[in-house]
Parts: structure tokens; C-alpha cells; sequence
């Protein structure tokens, strides 16, 4: 699949997945959970902190190609993927939780994505022709998850009625906008990126994938949830589960955006479909795991 539109399948899919999360969402959740300051704190700590650090220090111990460095330095740079609420829930993760989560780390995204992005490149020799300006990550997060969002909030102030109405429907298409997804992936981009991308990495980039993507999991998983009482045991692994899919997630259709802004697209893109596609398989087994965890603590 041409990536210019994989790029755009993924922006309708992820703007409906948005509309979806806008008619749910919560303001005064929002707001609590900005006032839950150890919980946030924790919480941007692994998906904007302990990622990064994880990729930066990768790169400095094992040499690989400047495309698959770059490719992980913008993964690392792009936070908050939209699907994150939908995998978190395969993983029996909290939807409030998850929810308040993507949209306060949407909101660093604009301030996050071009720091990070100067430290990698300050460090590191990567493919980079073209120049990241901050107004292209803005525009980018706007239309795709802004908007959408914005929308949905919109309608639940101005029509409480017409949202009741249309929300299950909404529902509905954003399951099976996110299934669409995991089709794509599943059945298009495994084939084809294991023969045409992914292989041609080599072993030891793979590695560097799989690495990545356990570590941030773990280190998602160990500094989720607020507590460790057993009355309170199922909210806390809940949490803990939408905190380490938060981690290991991030924002494929900004990742890929940035990928062709840098001039050096055909080097880059193939890292980031192939930490995609690990991500996705290592999360699996996490996710059945994590809803018998939660399970056996109800």
C-alpha cells in the first residue's frame, strides 16, 4: 500500500475514532484527573519521558541505519495515538483513565514533538533533508484529533439530545472504523512490509523494535494505577493496562506525516510500519493477560 494513502485512510479513521472520544468525553474528568497530580505525573513520565530515554539510549549502545534511527526518534517524538483508547480497552484497560489520558498528551503534542525531536537530531547522524516546523505537527494534531474532538464536545453542549441519539451509532462505526485498521495491518501491511520493508532491515533493527516495545510496556505497566489496596485492585490494574498501552502506542499518522515533511520518507517509513506491526503482535499476548489479571481481581 502506497504510504501517502495509508496516511489518509488512517486520518479518516483515526478523525472518526476522535468524533467518537468527543461525544464521551468528560471536561470535569478532564479536570480531576489534571488534579490527580501523582497519577499524571507518573503517567507523562512513561509515554513522553521513559520512551524517549529508552530509544536515545538504544541508539547510542547499537548502530543501525540513519532511517531506522530517524524512524525512532520521530516514534519517540510523537505521543498519544488515537487507537490507543480502542487497545487499551482489548487490554481491559480504564476508558476514563485512557480517554483523560489521550487528550492531555494531544495537548503536549504540540509543545513535545518538536523538543524531542531536536534532541534526537542534535545527538544523533539520522536522515533528515527536510525541516519539522512546529506549525506542521500543529496543523497535523488539529484536524485529525482537534476537531474531531472539538466537535463532539461541541454537540454535547449544544445538542444533548441529538448526541444521546447518535452516540451508540458512533459507537459503533468507530468499531468498525478501528477493525477497518486492524484489517489493514493484519492482512495488507504484514505481507507486504514483511517482504518489502520490514526483512530489509535486518535482524538487529528488528531486535531494536522488540526491545523498545517491552521495555515501554513494562515500564508503562509498573508505574500505572494509584493504588495497591485490594478493594481498589481491579482499578488499579485497569489502569495500569491503559498506561502501558499508552506507552507503547504512539501516533501513526503524525509519525508518518513527519516521515514524508522530512525528505527522507522511503528511508524512514519502513521503521515505523515494523515497530508498528511489533508493537501491535507484542501487545497481544499483554492484553489477555492483562484482562485475566483484572479479572481475577474483581
Amino acid at each position: 500500500m502506497d504510504p501517502s494513502l495509508l496516511k489518509f485512510v488512517l486520518q479518516v479513521i483515526i478523525s472518526i475514532l476522535m468524533l467518537s472520544l468527543g461525544v464521551n468525553q468528560s471536561l470535569v474528568d478532564l479536570v480531576a484527573f489534571w488534579r490527580r497530580q501523582g497519577a499524571l505525573l507518573r503517567s507523562l513520565l512513561a509515554v513522553v519521558v521513559l520512551f524517549p530515554a529508552v530509544v536515545f539510549l538504544l541508539l547510542k549502545l547499537v548502530p543501525v541505519p540513519s532511517g531506522v534511527g530517524s524512524g525512532l526518534a520521530i516514534l519517540a517524538a510523537v505521543p498519544g495515538a488515537p487507537v490507543t483508547y480502542k487497545r487499551s480497552a482489548l487490554a481491559g484497560g480504564d476508558p476514563v483513565y485512557t480517554s483523560n489520558l489521550h487528550l492531555t498528551l494531544a495537548l503536549l503534542t504540540l509543545m513535545v514533538t518538536p523538543l524531542i525531536l531536536s534532541i534526537f537530531y542534535g545527538q544523533f547522524d539520522l536522515a533528515l533533508e527536510g525541516k519539522i516546523t512546529v506549525l506542521q505537527v500543529v496543523r497535523q494534531v488539529a484536524v485529525v484529533q482537534f476537531l474531531p474532538i472539538g466537535i463532539g464536545l461541541l454537540l454535547q453542549r449544544v445538542g444533548p439530545r441529538f448526541v444521546e441519539k447518535i452516540r451508540k451509532p458512533l459507537a459503533q462505526l468507530a468499531h468498525l472504523a478501528f477493525l477497518v485498521m486492524v484489517g489493514i495491518f493484519f492482512f495488507t501491511l504484514v505481507l507486504w512490509s514483511i517482504v518489502q520493508l520490514v526483512w530489509p532491515l535486518g535482524l538487529v533493527s528488528i531486535a531494536v523494535f522488540d526491545t523498545v516495545a517491552i521495555l515501554t510496556l513494562a515500564i508503562g505497566y509498573g508505574l500505572g494505577g494509584e493504588s495497591r489496596l485490594p478493594t481498589n485492585l481491579a482499578k488499579s490494574r485497569q489502569q495500569r493496562a491503559s498506561l502501558a498501552i499508552a506507552t507503547i502506542a504512539r501516533n501513526l499518522g503524525l509519525a508518518l506525516l513527519l516521515a514524508e515533511l522530512s525528505g527522507a520518507g522511503s528511508q524512514i517509513v519502513p521503521t515505523i510500519l515494523g515497530y508498528a506491526l511489533v508493537s501491535l503482535v507484542i501487545a497481544v499476548p499483554f492484553s489477555l493477560w492483562s484482562k485475566r489479571q483484572i479479572a481475577s481481581a474483581s
